[in-house]
């Protein structure tokens, strides 16, 4: 029997790396909302760990999903479960999820080491992917992908290549979704370089990409577990960085949309290359679920051109932890839910699941 977990708040706990951390009450407040959501995933049998029993139940009855042999539990009754349980699958693993877990007593040889958790966050680390990035690029079609980034761990390194480059985007390298990064132009301004100085004090370095003309988010998504398993694409939306929603189709379908923008041999390429940079770098570091973001993005076209031109950034970022893009393939692949759209919506007190009737972003 596994136990799982929704900790939404991973990637804070990620950038403030302190066991006794105390969740924001924006954090706290999505969580109990959604806690309900890993049924999605979970297999026959398994237990998740919710604020609300009924609360859960009720909400999976409202999406409509078909009946599993899956069983909500709270804090109070965990202990009745403790000798059945052999796995615990959190949203993402660091070292507040662990202490919150010891403190309800589960057995110590369930959670992860310190060493183990000190490797995810090195992971996690955007400044991480900048060598990932360089090395996914060497070996594609140079004319088909974009990409650039850089670490410095000065404001002084940074500003002069802000004004190099221009049109920029700041990023920490711990951050939430959305939260920790920042838009400028050449000269960055007073708040910004205030905000950079404060990350670097507390993050030791900094990440500064080029700003691109973003037509779509999508991801490739991956399980590792002995070997790497390719689960498939996510094609999702995001406003100023923070995920809206997540299109539920078939991996066809979501290829065919992909294929207007991009030759579809490339995306295949991008994907095999990756599942090789995984096999050799990472399968015996980490277990678990990841997602790697790209986009397309429009080039600048020739003036004898008449239509724009797009090419693929194909490694935005990785993140070592299940996401919005494994839901909504669970979605697709468990509950055989296709031709939707699922999006988390706010009403001012509470976060709501969706299914919604699908719209392709226009072309």
């Amino acid at each position: 029997m596994k136990l799982h977990i929704f900790n939404p708040e991973h990637d804070i706990s990620l950038a403030q790396n302190n066991p006794n951390q105390t969740p924001s009450r924006a954090a706290l407040q999505i969580r109990n909302d959604l806690d309900f959501i890993p049924y999605i995933w979970a297999d026959q049998g398994d237990v998740v760990l919710v604020n609300d029993v009924m609360k859960a139940y009720e909400a999976v009855e409202k999406l409509r999903l078909k009946d599993k042999n899956v069983s909500f539990i709270d804090a109070d009754i965990l202990e009745k479960y403790s000798d059945e349980i052999d796995a615990i699958l959190p949203w993402g693993w660091d070292c507040a999820i662990k202490e919150q877990l010891k403190r309800l007593s589960i057995s110590q040889t369930l959670l992860p080491s310190s060493k183990q958790l000190s490797e995810v966050r090195n992971l996690n680390n955007r400044k991480a992917s900048i060598n990932w990035l360089l090395f996914l690029k060497a070996h594609l079609p140079y004319a088909t992908t974009v990409g650039e980034a850089y670490y410095y761990n000065n404001i002084n390194d940074l500003c002069a290549k802000a004004k190099e480059i221009g049109k920029a985007v700041i990023k920490a390298p711990w951050s939430g979704s959305g939260r920790g990064l920042r838009f400028t132009d050449r000269n960055i301004s007073t708040v910004h370089l205030n905000w950079a100085k404060n990350i670097i004090t507390h993050q030791q370095g900094i990440i500064l990409e080029p700003y691109y003309n973003k037509v779509q988010d999508f991801a490739m998504e991956f399980y590792i577990e002995g070997e790497v398993k390719y689960c498939g694409l996510s094609i999702f939306q995001s406003l100023h960085g923070a995920y809206t929603g997540s299109i539920i189709d078939t991996e066809e379908r979501k290829r065919n949309f992909l294929s207007k923008y991009v030759d579809i041999e490339l995306l295949d390429t991008i994907k095999l290359t990756l599942i090789n940079l995984l096999e050799c770098n990472i399968k015996y570091n980490y277990k678990g679920p990841l997602g790697i973001d790209m986009m397309i993005v429009e080039k600048r076209a020739l003036s004898t051109s008449a239509s724009p031109l797009y090419a693929i950034h194909p490694f935005v970022e990785i993140n070592f932890r299940r996401t919005m893009g494994h839901v909504a393939l669970s979605l697709s692949n468990n509950f055989q839910i296709h031709n939707k759209m699922m999006r988390i919506t706010y009403n001012g007190s509470h976060h709501t699941l969706e299914l919604n009737d699908r719209t392709y972003p226009n072309i």
